[in-house]
């Protein structure tokens, strides 16, 4: 009976919001406008860490990112640039935005799925921060062209299967950041499904260096992209950075595929 009327009650909220146009959204201090159909924090309990938190590593992986990015960038200077590959409806695109709008800061939002773009560019349009969210529909990866991908809510991964009919573009970091004449980054969020090393790749490291990254590791899809955990460790030494997930381990070496989560790539 509570499962029933729970539902209802949120067939009710759902209906009232595609008809108001928006719903809105306290976080962190931040009031927010979603689009109706972003499937994002619907619900406060949804930041709560119930029974075995342990268990509920994906959400307490979240909640520690959300907060560690926040704190960071209301520290941050005037002028902070971050970029947040991945921003599927843009959660982090528009809640750090509205904290730097007043410091003159950019936000460059990539997300490769034409579906998640849009309802992006309404969350950002909702929110009044067409000046400070910069979009990219493109996917990111060490070659410029167009690449098959295949697509289920939120995760969108390359994919060999004829059957998937999704072709997005896809660039590199580098160029993008030039594109938009973007010369410095100060907080790089990177959530792209098992891509990690491709994109950590195309950024202009001989130009720029990146103080705070936040990135999501995939272990049990680095090999659809062509690499393994030695090769991300090979990469992060050459680049004197470490790997530390929200429970504060440090990643040596990467053993087995068990999904991570956010990690911090710290300076050594």
């Amino acid at each position: 009976m509570k499962t029933i009327i729970n539902k209802t009650y949120q067939s009710f909220r759902r209906a009232y919001w595609k008809v108001r146009g928006f719903r809105n959204l306290l976080l962190l201090g931040q009031s927010l406008k979603l689009d109706f159909s972003s499937n994002i924090l619907l619900s406060w309990k949804d930041l709560l860490l119930k029974g075995n938190w342990k268990k509920n590593i994906v959400n307490h992986a979240d909640n520690m990112q959300m907060y560690s990015l926040c704190e960071t960038v209301n520290k941050s200077q005037e002028h902070t640039v971050i970029v947040d590959i991945g921003a599927y409806h843009g959660i982090y695109a528009i809640l750090l935005g509205s904290l730097i709008k007043e410091k003159k800061g950019k936000v460059l939002a990539i997300e490769p799925i034409p579906s998640n773009s849009d309802i992006l560019r309404k969350n950002v349009h909702l929110n009044k921060l067409e000046d400070v969210v910069i979009i990219e529909e493109t996917a990111v990866g060490i070659n410029s062209g167009t690449v098959k991908m295949s697509y289920d809510d939120s995760e969108s991964v390359l994919s060999n299967n004829p059957a998937d009919q999704l072709y997005v573009p896809i660039a590199r970091l580098d160029d993008l950041l030039e594109k938009n004449n973007l010369d410095h980054v100060d907080v790089l969020i990177i959530d792209v499904e098992g891509a990690e090393l491709l994109v950590l790749q195309s950024f202009p490291w001989d130009k720029m260096a990146v103080p705070y990254i936040m990135c999501e590791m995939h272990p049990y899809n680095w090999k659809t992209f062509g690499y393994s955990g030695k090769d991300l460790i090979e990469f992060l030494k050459q680049h004197h950075l470490k790997c530390i997930d929200m429970y504060f381990q440090v990643y040596t070496e990467f053993t087995g595929l068990d999904y991570i989560g956010p990690c911090f790539l710290l300076p050594v």
